[in-house]
């Protein structure tokens, strides 16, 4: 038999026994002051550098009674606040009073968590003023909207021992080129509305915005100038908030020679001579050849130059010629086509016959030159002025075995003249 004073320490075990499990158990609801840490949690300042406003926010310091003695609050409606944590469960911590608002929403991932107020009679620090535990693990945006003109204020956030507050700022930030645009990536951020690309010719800024509200994880611009280095960096925009930049990224664009103009192409005898302008910031020019119109074309010589005779031609075939301007960025778009025919050069001779008032006849094999030249001489005599004579140089026409002989004619002498046009056989 079990003895009373046996009962009476059993009962008082058991009612010991169940008091501390009862307190080691307990845990904060909201509504409550929650001015020491408990277990499973970890608490970030208002302060922390993860937590954005998308207004600009006024921050008390120092304040006794508020954790880390810094509260940090917005009396504008429609003011958001957001921050992404590591984690499975998320506290607000913060004061009430009756200068504060009583409608103030909570979006966890873009879905509603719930509302809470910061009204109240009397100011009380440190409060519990929401709560979401179970979720999954992982990354999760937690969205804060105030939705009346009064004062939303933040002390702290609680989460998970094991989680952290995370930046929402892009950690990846890579450029690329091609011939005239910058490409750029990065890496997405979960729940973002947006992200604004900026840029500066300095490391480190100062920035300026030349995309925003961009939907994609990558961006291409259109507008940088080659040969310029540009520095850029990305930021996220959620729930109107920006986030921080991110790591910067610096991309030159090439700066590939402008086009060489004013080809220009003269056949010669199993040549064609080409020159074009000269083009800035060039090391030297491709000279292309096709035998058809448009190509394909193949480059037959780098020149440092403006001109350049190619001899690789045969007369009586038609050559297609385009230039382009190259340094070691790369090389210019072709120039215009311009094309050129080669072809012997056909010499003309002349048989002049004299018939002299004497009734003698004279044969002379002449240049168009020097036919020319007689009759000049002829009209300017017949004119009443030049020379009395006229001499014909006979060459190696019927010389004999003198080194030269020379024909002198007296303009009164000459009755009648034959000019006969012909090509030599080749």
């Amino acid at each position: 038999m079990i003895s009373r004073m046996t009962m009476k320490f059993v009962m008082l075990a058991t009612f010991a026994t169940v008091f501390l499990f009862s307190a080691s158990a307990y845990a904060a609801k909201p509504g409550e002051v929650l001015t020491s840490l408990e277990s499973g949690w970890q608490r970030y300042d208002d302060t922390d550098p993860n937590i954005y406003w998308s207004t600009t926010p006024t921050r008390f310091s120092p304040v006794p009674d508020w954790y880390n003695k810094t509260d940090t609050g917005s009396a504008t409606i429609g003011t958001k606040i957001v921050f992404y944590f590591q984690g499975t469960q998320v506290r607000l911590i913060g004061g009430t009073y009756k200068n504060k608002s009583n409608n103030i929403s909570v979006k966890i991932d873009g879905n509603p968590a719930g509302e809470f107020s910061q009204y109240s009679s009397t100011a009380i620090a440190q409060v519990l003023l929401f709560e979401k535990t179970g979720l999954d693990s992982g990354i999760h945006m937690v969205e804060v909207t105030n939705n009346q003109s009064a004062w939303m204020e933040l002390d702290a956030v609680d989460i998970d021992a094991t989680g952290s507050l995370i930046s929402f700022q892009p950690t990846i930030l890579q450029a690329s080129t091609d011939n005239s645009v910058v490409t750029l990536h990065w890496d997405s951020i979960p729940q973002a509305s947006g992200y604004n690309v900026k840029r500066s010719t300095t490391a480190g800024g100062p920035y300026t915005t030349i995309a925003s509200a961009v939907t994609s994880s990558f961006y291409k611009d259109t507008t940088a100038t080659p040969g310029v280095t540009y520095h850029y960096v990305v930021s996220t925009v959620t729930s109107g908030c920006e986030s921080s930049n991110s790591v910067e990224a610096k991309a030159a664009l090439p700066q590939i020679p402008e086009t060489p103009n004013e080809l220009k192409a003269s056949a010669g005898i199993a040549s064609v001579k080409l020159n074009w302008s000269s083009v800035s910031n060039t090391t030297g020019y491709n000279l292309k050849r096709a035998s058809a119109s448009g190509g394909p074309y193949t480059t037959i010589a780098t020149v440092t130059g403006t001109t350049y005779t190619d001899l690789s031609v045969s007369n009586g075939n038609t050559y297609y010629y385009v230039i382009s301007a190259v340094n070691s960025d790369g090389e210019s778009k072709n120039s215009k086509e311009v094309s050129a025919t080669p072809a012997e050069l056909v010499v003309h001779r002349v048989l002049l016959t004299l018939t002299l008032t004497t009734g003698l006849e004279k044969e002379y094999d002449l240049s168009l030159d020097e036919v020319n030249a007689f009759l000049d001489w002829y009209e300017k005599k017949s004119a009443g002025s030049g020379a009395a004579l006229f001499i014909f140089n006979k060459h190696e026409n019927n010389i004999g075995p003198f080194k030269s002989r020379k024909d002198y004619i007296v303009y009164d002498k000459i009755l009648t003249f034959g000019i006969n046009e012909y090509v030599p056989a080749r």
